[in-house]
């Protein structure tokens, strides 16, 4: 998924209501939106994984947090999974049978 496929998602799903306005401000920091300003008016290049990222922001919080903790790990598992639910190609590669 490109940034700007991210950026894109982040403000569908804020717009329908199905993602806090605390969700969506993580989703424009892994896109590389919120880094527009400084990043010469681009988001960042190629592809990225935010199921990886989540992931990665999960273990970090766990090992690391120490404001809201429980909070933040709860938002982005609820992040995660509200994704999950809205992203067609996830959900058909998790329903292909072997």
């Amino acid at each position: 998924m490109t940034p700007q496929e991210m950026e894109s998602a982040r403000r569908e799903l804020g717009n329908e209501g199905k993602i806090s306005l605390h969700q969506s401000v993580e989703m424009a920091l892994m896109d590389g939106y919120a880094f527009i300003g400084v990043n010469g008016g681009k988001q960042v290049a190629g592809s990225t994984n935010m199921y990886s990222m989540i992931d990665s922001m999960l273990d970090y919080e766990k090992k690391y947090g120490t404001i809201n903790v429980k909070d933040n790990i709860d938002s982005l598992k609820s992040l995660r999974e509200t994704l999950e639910e809205n992203d067609v190609n996830y959900s058909q590669r998790r329903s292909i049978v072997v």
